[in-house]
């Protein structure tokens, strides 16, 4: 099978109450083949409309479903029930690693995995043990 497009696109589809049959096409939020996009979440934010979360990598070249480029962040975007797009994408330099929460005054949490941080390298010779 060839695929839509080379890189990775967010889109969402709904299913019945026994989620068993696809209602209506898929609804996609990304189209842009230059971008991959990645590490999509979907987390209800009303009593009709859905917070939709993915990572963007521009500049993609991808190879065996894994792809390198430039992390340009993470959007946000809120969709309803019925796919229709309610915002424009925010777009947050932060990464959203597990669920999204919806706390009681609308504000949201998720996790924010901390980035390693760089070793220091020395210059000159390695370091010795003493008496060597």
């Amino acid at each position: 099978m060839i695929p839509r497009w080379r890189t990775h696109q967010v889109a969402i589809a709904y299913l019945d109450s026994g989620a068993t049959t696809t209602l209506g096409k898929p609804v996609y939020l990304t189209s842009d083949t230059t971008v991959d996009n990645i590490n999509p979440h979907i987390a209800p934010c009303s009593a009709r409309d859905f917070l939709v979360s993915w990572e963007s990598i521009a500049n993609a070249s991808c190879d065996a479903e894994t792809c390198l480029g430039s992390f340009t962040g993470t959007h946000i975007r809120v969709v309803d029930a019925s796919g229709r797009f309610v915002t424009p994408d925010l777009v947050v330099q932060a990464h959203i690693a597990g669920d999204i929460a919806v706390l009681p005054d609308g504000s949201l949490i998720w996790p924010d995995p901390p980035r390693p941080r760089p070793t220091p390298r020395r210059s000159g010779p390695p370091a010795r043990p003493p008496g060597n």
